[in-house]
């Protein structure tokens, strides 16, 4: 946009009052200067242009939009506000949500995120990191081997609990009374827990 041009609102009645006229005119003259080839502003009733303000409140979501975008329930992308995952969302004038476009991507990594077993926490502190996209992956790298760690540990716990339970399901006999199950007994009974 060459100097001296300016963006009007689309309900604009500048080059229609009487008044206002000089105004207009010299919005639809060429500047000495300008080097932009585009034709001046159209300023009439019909109009296609926006106010910066109305094109940026124009992209934005409301939560709905961000939710079916990015695959989750409504509930879901606030409760992710909320807990400061996602920015807060400015609110229209009506006071719904508006969240960026970048909201979806956000949700999608969070999700991604849960998918491997992340917590809330975790992945606070990785879309920390991933706005210091400069900094070495490190620290990133830390908090996976961490992850990969606790999940080691559920596998030995889980391994532990499969032995435990086999071994009951051998020891039960078919169309014994319940009284005699060893597994019911071991859950009734107060036995050492290993």
């Amino acid at each position: 946009m060459g100097s001296g041009q300016s963006i009007m609102p689309r309900s604009s009645t500048l080059a229609n009052s009487p008044s206002q006229q000089p105004i207009a005119n010299s919005l639809l003259m060429r500047h000495p200067g300008d080097s932009d080839p585009s034709p001046p502003l159209d300023l009439g009733l019909d109009s296609k242009v926006y106010s910066l303000v109305h094109m940026e409140t124009a992209m934005a979501l409301r939560v709905g939009e961000v939710a079916r975008r990015a695959h989750v329930r409504p509930d879901t992308v606030r409760f992710y506000e909320e807990a400061g995952l996602l920015e807060p969302a400015d609110r229209s004038h009506a006071g719904y949500r508006r969240f960026p476009e970048e909201a979806v991507e956000r949700i999608r990594f969070i999700k991604r995120a849960q998918a491997l077993g992340f917590t809330l926490e975790e992945i606070a502190e990785l879309l920390k990191l991933r706005l210091r996209s400069g900094d070495a992956c490190g620290p990133a790298q830390t908090v996976a081997e961490a992850k990969i760690a606790e999940i080691d540990g559920k596998i030995v716990s889980l391994r532990r609990l499969r032995r435990g339970l086999t071994r009951f399901v051998t020891a039960c006999r078919r169309g014994s009374p319940t009284g005699d199950c060893p597994l019911l007994d071991s859950l009734g009974g107060e036995q050492d827990e290993r």
